[in-house]
């Protein structure tokens, strides 16, 4: 088991329903998480190690472009 906290979106948001039913399929549950209703927050949250996120790829497409 990894010991993750898992941020997630409140329990209102598509997202999180999505992810809540994919993980009972898989038998998934994590013991811990933490509710961050800002999609910035929740970034950051990851990238300053409160724990890991899924989120969507268009919602990190402008990190990830190249600086030219």
């Amino acid at each position: 088991m990894i010991d993750e906290t898992l941020i997630l979106e409140p329990n209102k948001s598509a997202t999180r329903n999505y992810l809540e039913g994919v993980f009972k399929e898989y038998g998934f549950n994590s013991p811990k998480y933490m509710e961050i209703s800002s999609l910035e927050a929740i970034k950051q949250g990851g990238i300053h190690g409160l724990g890991v996120s899924l989120v969507s790829n268009f919602s990190i497409k402008l990190e990830s472009k190249p600086d030219y």
